[in-house]
């Protein structure tokens, strides 16, 4: 199945010896522009790149499931309060040997949750200054145009041939940061806009075709587990640590993740930074989180 870590020394990636920052972003004309700061040995290089695809100007649809080949997981999504089960296509990949290769990886971050110093187009382009965060990025907008929006980021920021290029300079994990509200199980979301999941299945199958192992972090809770805008909502009154009935839900989310995807990914890490630095209780509540994960 799968193994689950501390963010301790996951969320900073001790084990990459080599890290890697991508970013990607849309130019005025509408194409992605990428920017990839690699090392490399003589020995790697997997793939040949091919040239990218151009973005399309309209929100594509969320991509397709076929019916497996090999393996045939259900994936359970609830849609309007009703449940939907798709058949997922996917290659496993052996497991990885930890004692004798080494990690060499890349985190794909703000794609699935974005942060303003990563995605500043997505919030500038809103033209509300209040907008800071996903929370607000769904309450302070028609629903429907924030939803376009990141129906757009989701399917551009990487595509299947930027998982090409990461394999053939040598990376072998990629660590994929997403939130609570992209999880499809019968929950309340609040503001947030949901409907990422395909698109972290269809990430998970283009890594697991190309050779590149998942940590799959989940970045943002119930509550928020700091106030960071990286945790989906800035605030300086996190909550999460101060309700039971968060913990409990940002459990089941993980549950749902295993339950889900534990076959596509090697390690989940059950949550980033939660801020033990607050006081007491919030050290406390990450004891017995840990401890129940």
């Amino acid at each position: 199945m799968y193994r689950a870590l501390f963010p301790s020394a996951l969320h900073t990636f001790l084990l990459i010896s080599t890290f890697t920052t991508i970013v990607s972003a849309a130019g005025p004309d509408g194409k992605r522009t990428t920017k990839c700061k690699v090392k490399r040995k003589d020995s790697q290089g997997v793939l040949i790149a091919q040239n990218p695809t151009p973005a399309q100007n309209a929100a594509p649809s969320p991509p397709a499931q076929t019916q497996a080949t090999t393996l045939t997981p259900t994936s359970t999504q609830i849609v309007n309060g009703n449940q939907n089960d798709t058949l997922l296509t996917f290659t496993r990949l052996p497991p990885f040997d930890y004692q004798n290769r080494k990690v060499r990886g890349v985190n794909l971050g703000g794609w699935f949750l974005m942060e303003p110093w990563i995605t500043p187009s997505m919030f500038e382009k809103t033209g509300n200054e209040g907008i800071v965060d996903e929370y607000t990025f769904g309450q302070y907008q028609d629903r429907g145009y924030a939803s376009g929006l990141l129906q757009q980021h989701w399917a551009t920021w990487y595509t299947e041939q930027d998982f090409i290029e990461m394999a053939s300079v040598g990376l072998n994990h990629i660590r994929l940061p997403i939130s609570y509200w992209s999880v499809p199980i019968d929950q309340d979301t609040g503001p947030y806009i949901t409907g990422a999941w395909p698109y972290i299945l269809q990430a998970l199958d283009w890594a697991n075709a190309h050779g590149l192992y998942v940590i799959l972090d989940l970045h943002g809770a119930p509550g928020s587990q700091n106030g960071f805008d990286n945790s989906g909502q800035r605030t300086g009154q996190p909550s999460w640590a101060y309700d039971q009935a968060f913990l409990d839900r940002t459990l089941n989310v993980l549950d749902a993740i295993g339950r889900q995807v534990g076959d596509k990914v090697e390690v989940i890490e059950l949550l980033n930074e939660i801020s033990g630095f607050r006081d007491q209780q919030w050290v406390d509540a990450a004891k017995r989180f840990w401890q129940a994960g």
